[in-house]
């Protein structure tokens, strides 16, 4: 009788396992759809520009020559009208001139890219160059489009778009829906697959995702890259005395963050959650001098510290060769002065930083605002884990990896949605927590709105009415050629 009983119980759980998968695949296809624009929109404006042509760099002449220095621009008109053009990068005889790119930034008052060694790491550039390899002809230059050409596509001539740049919007596509794939993940292993599955599907709506998409940066790769590899930590610190597991996955965890910090440098905030959540959650008290040199450099740390630097230590060695210093960038002071394109003033005129990460992000994607329903988890559990009670890991450490990057930005004064990507994922699953945690009120609210379907249909209008909001938002950046989300600045 037990034995038929656990049969039934495997078999219903075997249908639930099924079922989150098949509801994950769904949203992943959704998630591709509102980000297929990508493919005809243009993606020579601003970085993009760089992306690709520091691509082209690394295949012709190798890392040595990683700058901007010694590219010209050439162009194809592949309609006979006009309305399609393609723009590439190609090598100047002696590439350690400045070339055509850095004449046409110098045009509008941009100097600062005139160096002899590019200041963001080439991982990104990197992909886009495999990625040719992959997907473009052998003897086709880097090119991107220069026009719209939905207008273009309409007339049936889908393939000059895939001979032009399906190559190079690949990239940021592929890794913003393995961005949707790890939030589910991410979700399960703190929560449930339900809230996996809400924070999923929250993060294939974002608008600053869909945004990011659709453009030629390197944002994507960096989420992907950065939510994998502390993803796989918090796996490894549930392994509990499964000694070698964990060490293996630490290992990975940290090879993964080597890999985001060589997307660009900021990744290196995910060292500093990894680093504050093992001393909080370490077994000794943080007070003990004697036992203070084991909280700090304990296996969490130490594994994943090493992993991380082995695989990124180079740039900073190059950097510190080149420039005098491993974290240096680039400055130009009275860029505000010079600059005639009016993107650095567009910049200074939004508000404060805090302000645009805080207000801008919940105005983007409304239903973020329940995560912060589960701020004062994350106070709570810090003092219980300090004081060694019982307390609940998963708030401290998803409101850390939240609070670090937005204190970190906040301080650098950036003022574009995307940098705070990659916390986005944790917000999603605390969101997501937050709505559980309305269906669960709900049922205590009489019959009518106790009932779970009624519940659910509840939280399926609030994500229909999410989507309806966020989802055009993101994708009308594409459609514009615009790099910024201006709700509600």
């Amino acid at each position: 009788m037990v034995f038929i009983k656990n049969i039934k119980f495997s078999r219903k759980a075997a249908l639930v396992q099924i079922g989150s998968i098949m509801v994950l695949m769904a949203i992943v296809v959704f998630a591709f759809c509102v980000r297929m624009n990508t493919f005809w929109l243009p993606h020579w404006k601003g970085d993009q520009s760089h992306y690709i042509s520091l691509a082209m760099k690394l295949d012709k002449l190798g890392f040595e020559h990683y700058s901007l220095r010694g590219v010209r621009l050439g162009s194809i008109d592949i309609d006979p009208e006009g309305k399609l053009q393609l723009v590439y990068p190609y090598l100047m005889d002696d590439v350690t001139k400045p070339g055509e790119l850095i004449q046409a930034m110098k045009a509008v008052g941009i100097r600062y890219y005139d160096q002899q060694f590019f200041h963001k790491p080439p991982a990104f550039p990197y992909a886009l160059m495999f990625s040719h390899r992959l997907f473009a002809h052998a003897n086709q230059p880097y090119c991107v489009v220069l026009t719209n050409t939905g207008e273009f596509l309409s007339k049936g001539k889908i393939k000059a778009f895939f001979e032009g740049q399906f190559y190079a919007a690949i990239v940021p596509l592929f890794f913003s829906v393995g961005v949707v794939v790890c939030t589910f993940f991410l979700g399960a292993v703190l929560f449930s697959r339900r809230i996996g599955l809400y924070a999923a599907f929250l993060m294939a709506i974002n608008p600053i995702a869909i945004m990011t998409a659709q453009k030629l940066w390197a944002d994507d790769m960096l989420t992907f890259f950065t939510v994998l590899s502390l993803l796989l930590f918090i796996v490894a610190f549930k392994k509990g005395r499964q000694r070698i597991a964990q060490c293996v996955l630490l290992v990975l965890a940290g090879i993964c963050c080597g890999v985001a910090v060589l997307v660009k440098q900021s990744a290196g905030f995910a060292l500093v959650v990894v680093f504050l959540f093992s001393v909080i959650a370490h077994e000794k008290k943080i007070w003990n001098i004697k036992a203070l040199p084991r909280v700090i450099a304990n296996k969490y740390v130490v594994l994943f510290f090493v992993a991380a630097l082995l695989v990124s230590g180079f740039w900073f060695i190059k950097m510190y060769r080149v420039a005098g210093d491993p974290l240096w960038i680039p400055k130009n002071d009275d860029v505000l002065k010079t600059d005639a394109s009016g993107w650095f003033r567009a910049l200074e005129r939004r508000p404060a930083s805090w302000i645009l990460y805080l207000v801008g992000g919940c105005s983007l994607s409304p239903l973020f605002v329940f995560a912060f329903g589960s701020l004062h988890l994350f106070f709570c559990n810090v003092f219980r884990a300090l004081k060694k009670k019982e307390y609940e890991y998963r708030f401290i450490f998803t409101w850390l990896v939240i609070l670090i990057l937005y204190f970190f930005m906040v301080g650098i004064k950036t003022k574009e949605h995307r940098y705070m990507l990659p916390a986005y994922p944790f917000v999603a699953v605390l969101a997501s927590y937050g709505l559980v945690r309305v269906t669960d009120l709900l049922k205590k609210c009489g019959r009518f709105l106790g009932n779970r379907i009624v519940a659910e249909a509840i939280i399926v209008l609030l994500f229909a009415a999410s989507a309806w909001w966020s989802v055009p938002l993101g994708i009308q950046t594409g459609i514009k050629n615009e790099i910024l989300l201006r709700v509600p600045f």
